[in-house]
């Protein structure tokens, strides 16, 4: 059953941990990235940081299925080649990914998708560009943050394809959604790992394994597609674009990830992340302030 545009809307933000009304995000229907107003006051006190934590943008950006946007025009200007291994890129593009980064500066294509301007590199202070507004992830080097992507379908089937061979399976109830661990490395390097997870079946208390030891929680039951598993190191100020390939079957976990549907037609997704900022003894505004 295909979403309407508003509940694809409240899912996305429900997984984004932001609110549906009133964030400059959704007001400018997913443009992006916008410049954040100096001289507001933040409405919640700002949050101290730690010295090792990692502090990530995240933004996704919706565009028609086949809009030049998500062609050429955006892949010239986003390294493929050197995000990710060969062979690790030949298996993500046949199961229907397409993953790259960006510069701090980045493609035009991506600037009008982002509802940005050519002033993004441009620094602005000590800050090196204008402050990014959407939803700002603050973690500690070494732990993991969830980003929920593609909408939740009531049965879909899902092939996994392989050097090898191809595994077929089907999942009841699914929803979908990376998990992604931030790793600091030297000189305002990060390395950011991402898992493909199928959250699917019925909602009950299971016994699942946690760092502390093992402990009941309540929700579905979660399959990890380790096959699918890949990293891109990110320098302050860059992005990581991640969408579907064009030619995305609907039975591959790429479309599963980012192809919905509106009303009338549909919907590819792209998800961004730019490295923010490294821990320093500095603040990070609330995230009220996109409010």
């Amino acid at each position: 059953m295909a979403l309407t545009r508003r509940e694809l809307i409240q899912t996305l933000a429900a997984g984004l941990c932001l609110p549906v009304t009133g964030c400059a995000l959704f007001n400018e229907g997913w443009s992006g990235f916008a410049t954040a107003d100096a001289g507001a006051d933040p409405t919640l006190p700002p949050i101290r940081r730690a010295p090792s934590a990692v502090v990530l943008d995240v933004v996704f950006v919706e565009r028609p299925v086949g809009d030049p946007l998500l062609g050429k025009s955006l892949w010239d200007g986003v390294d493929e080649s050197g995000a990710v291994d060969f062979k690790v890129r030949q298996n993500l593009n046949r199961n229907g990914f397409r993953v790259g980064v960006a510069g701090s500066s980045p493609p035009r294509a991506l600037q009008s998708m982002l509802g940005l301007t050519t002033r993004i590199a441009e620094a602005e202070g000590d800050a090196g560009g204008p402050q990014l507004v959407g939803r700002k992830v603050a973690i500690v080097s070494g732990s993991e943050t969830e980003v929920v992507t593609g909408s939740p379908v009531p049965s879909c089937e899902l092939v996994m394809h392989h050097e090898e061979e191809d595994n077929r399976r089907r999942f009841e109830n699914a929803r979908f959604q990376f998990r992604i661990k931030a790793e600091k490395l030297q000189d305002g390097w990060v390395t950011l790992q991402f898992v493909p997870e199928i959250h699917h079946g019925e909602q009950q208390l299971r016994h699942v394994a946690t760092r502390s030891g093992w402990k009941y929680h309540n929700g579905q039951k979660v399959s990890p597609v380790y096959s699918q598993r890949f990293e891109v190191k990110l320098n302050l100020g860059e992005l990581a674009v991640l969408t579907s390939t064009r030619d995305a079957s609907e039975e591959t976990l790429g479309s599963r990830f980012f192809i919905g549907s509106e009303e009338t037609s549909a919907v590819q997704r792209v998800l961004v992340i730019r490295l923010a900022e490294l821990g320093r003894t500095e603040q990070v505004a609330s995230s009220s302030e996109a409010g």
